[in-house]
């Protein structure tokens, strides 16, 4: 019987703990909501503003499966300071450049990593960098459409607190919205 009970926690626990693999935007041109998927297009959770009035971006929820976080400002002073809290994990982020939001300093579980972003004929590019190490890539799904997005993995998932402030990055400061 214990057993039983070890295997069907971990089934759930790796079930949990899946990459996220595509995001895009629930509603079309509404930047607010965001829908998470995995590899068979299986929704994983959202991430939508809190205030949806007032152009207030400051404070997002986070759901994923059963686990639930926030992503905000951590000053209103500094719009471009986040943490991302999920579960017990938490993320800090803030641009290398004070007002330059190609690249990003994450502060978390997996590390200090860095998170690029690069435009070509394509469309938008993120890398997310471990050293000089690409760990994971974010680009846009669709030519010249920043509501859907994919995510290719090159080493194994990072911890899902550092996947969604990347995310979060590519979604909040790929295009202007607001």
């Amino acid at each position: 019987m214990l057993r039983l009970l070890l295997c069907c926690f971990l089934g759930m626990a790796s079930l949990a703990a899946q990459p996220i693999h595509f995001f895009e935007t629930a509603y079309e041109g509404d930047p607010r909501d965001w829908i998470l998927y995995d590899t068979t297009e299986n929704h994983l959770g959202m991430l939508r503003a809190r205030w949806g009035f007032d152009g207030d971006w400051s404070q997002w929820d986070l759901r994923i499966g059963e686990s639930s976080g926030s992503i905000q400002q951590r000053w209103r002073e500094q719009p471009h300071h986040w943490e991302c809290r999920l579960m017990d994990t938490l993320v800090s982020f803030q641009p290398v450049w004070q007002d330059q939001t190609d690249a990003w300093r994450l502060e978390g579980p997996d590390g200090s990593l860095h998170y690029r972003r690069e435009q070509d004929s394509d469309g938008i590019r993120w890398t997310l960098l471990q050293g000089q190490d690409p760990w994971l890539v974010v680009y846009n799904t669709y030519y010249d459409d920043y509501s859907a997005w994919t995510v290719a993995f090159l080493q194994p998932a990072p911890s899902l607190a550092t996947q969604c402030a990347a995310l979060f990055l590519t979604a909040h400061y790929s295009v202007s919205w607001r």
